[in-house]
Parts: structure tokens; sequence; C-alpha cells
């Protein structure tokens, strides 16, 4: 027997014992949350914006006056039509999307606590888009709100198989010189959440 095949013996007869997972029970201060309200107030108090669609609004019409009538805006939703979309030869180069400056994709549920949208990658297609654009634009239906992270994470258990997702709350921004704080230093500059209703 190798040392190596001796050591990953020892490592695996060595293991603790079993231990089940404790019951969380979820804080009490979440349920009494608007989670709207908390939803807007925490990605405004963090940098990013939201704008409500209200029933009847035209969606292309509302995203076209947020932002430059001049901007390059990219669309992996599959909410909306009427954008350019998600070039092929930018899966085999993703520096192709350097010069894109609104990302427009959809979310699958944001969370009230720290105004976070959860989107995977098929939601967005391809994993540079969301860090690489100018301005990330997400469209979230007003209903898929969840209180808290505790809820956030039932949520992700629950939804099935995915290749990769990720938390975005905002802005990027680093207040690592002289504690200063700068929004958009290593990623998109702005955040819009369009709430759908």
């Amino acid at each position: 027997m190798s040392s190596r095949a001796k050591i990953l013996a020892q490592v695996k007869a060595n293991q603790p014992a079993t231990v089940a997972l404790p019951d969380v029970q979820l804080p009490a201060h979440a349920a009494q949350w608007d989670a709207l309200q908390k939803f807007v107030e925490t990605l405004s108090g963090i940098g990013g914006r939201v704008i409500r669609i209200l029933p009847g609004e035209d969606v292309t019409a509302t995203i076209l006056q947020a932002f430059d009538a001049n901007s390059n805006i990219l669309n992996v939703s599959a909410t909306v039509q009427g954008f350019q979309a998600l070039p092929d030869a930018a899966f085999e180069e993703p520096a192709l999307l350097q010069n894109v400056d609104i990302a427009l994709m959809d979310a699958a549920f944001g969370v009230a606590e720290n105004g976070a949208v959860w989107v995977t990658e098929a939601q967005y297609k391809l994993r540079a888009l969301p860090f690489i654009c100018q301005h990330l634009a997400v469209l979230l239906p007003q209903h898929e709100l969840v209180p808290n992270m505790h809820a956030a994470y039932q949520k992700v258990q629950g939804s099935g198989q995915y290749d990769f997702g990720v938390f975005i709350a905002g802005p990027s921004k680093t207040a690592d010189i002289e504690q200063s704080l700068v929004l958009g230093a290593h990623g998109p500059k702005t955040m819009t959440v369009f709430l759908l209703p």
C-alpha cells in the first residue's frame, strides 16, 4: 500500500460522527417586513435603482425611458423583445461584450433584506455578461420577493438543477482606497431592477 493510500485510509477511518442539521427557525422580524418596501429601501440604500412597472404599462418603453436612447442594450431576457440579442461569437470570445452599455436579464427572485437578486446561468446565458456590462438591468416579478437569505436558500434548494448561480446586489463598489466609497469600480456602474406586476 502506498503512503498516499495509507493516509487516505486513515482519514476515512477517522471521520467524526454524523450529526443531524439543526432545525433553523426563520427570524421573526422578517415576517413583519413588507417585502416590496424593504427591497426597494435596501437596494436604493446600496446604490441601486428600482422602477416599478404598473399593470398595463409597456415594459419596453419603460426600459427605454430609463436609459440613454443611444445606449447599446444587450437582451438575454425572455420577458421582453426588441433589443439586440446575445451574439453566438460571445460564447467563444466574451471580450466581444466589452462595448455593451446595458445588459438586460431576468432574475428568479429577489431578497428583501439585502436587495439582492438571484440569477442563474440559464437566465443570463454567459457568465461574464452581468459583470462586463456598464449598466445592469434586471426584470423581476414583484411576487418573487422573499424576506431574507434564510428563505432565499430554501428557495434555491427547491429550484432544481443549475450549473452556476449568483446573488447580485447593487452596482459594484469598493472602499479600499482611503475608505472612500466608489460605485462601479470593478463591474457595472449601476444596477436597475424593473419590478414587474
